[in-house]
């Protein structure tokens, strides 16, 4: 009984930790997902992607600290969202189609977890725009960012600036093109 009880609060604390946290986020998608840590040495073409995406957008992550100014709006932000390069996890599925390049899976029993998932479409994209994907979806882990507009469309262009603190694709905006509000 001592025993069963032992394994019982062992697999509750497992659980609430997050060891095994990975395995069980795995089955509940389904079993094409694989998963790579960016600084892990690549062992195919796809984890060769992301190794790649992630050091490009980590380069422009830090060259936009270097290159802005403190009392800048995005400058924190920037800050915030290097430890993405070390402590996220990336889940990849080459064949997986969902319309978009990736998200990020926020679980709400164990916030702290820090994945990516990443689709087909991604593996399909430049590497530059694969380096701004990274950012956007670090953006929702580190800063906390919602999907208010996408660059691109015309609700983008006209964002208050509250919106824009607050928006993904105003983060990579401000990385990529050194943009500021205004």
């Amino acid at each position: 009984m001592m025993r069963l009880v032992g394994l019982l609060i062992l697999g509750m604390a497992m659980y609430f930790t997050g060891v095994g946290l990975h395995i069980t986020y795995l089955k509940y998608k389904d079993n094409n997902w694989h998963t790579y840590h960016p600084t892990r040495a690549p062992k195919n073409d796809a984890e060769q992607a992301l190794y790649s995406a992630s050091n490009v957008a980590k380069k422009m992550v830090a060259r936009a600290i270097l290159m802005s100014s403190p009392r800048e709006a995005f400058h924190d932000d920037a800050i915030r969202l290097m430890p993405c390069f070390t402590d996220v996890e990336f889940a990849y599925d080459v064949d997986r189609d969902e319309g978009h390049a990736a998200h990020v899976e926020q679980h709400r029993l164990r916030p702290y977890t820090r994945r990516i998932w990443f689709l087909k479409s991604f593996f399909t994209l430049p590497k530059l725009e694969q380096a701004s994907v990274v950012i956007h979806e670090c953006s929702h882990i580190y800063c906390g960012t919602d999907d208010n507009a996408y660059n691109g469309e015309n609700h983008f262009a006209s964002l208050h600036e509250e919106e824009q603190r607050a928006n993904a694709d105003s983060v990579v905006a401000y990385i990529t093109r050194g943009r500021t509000l205004t």
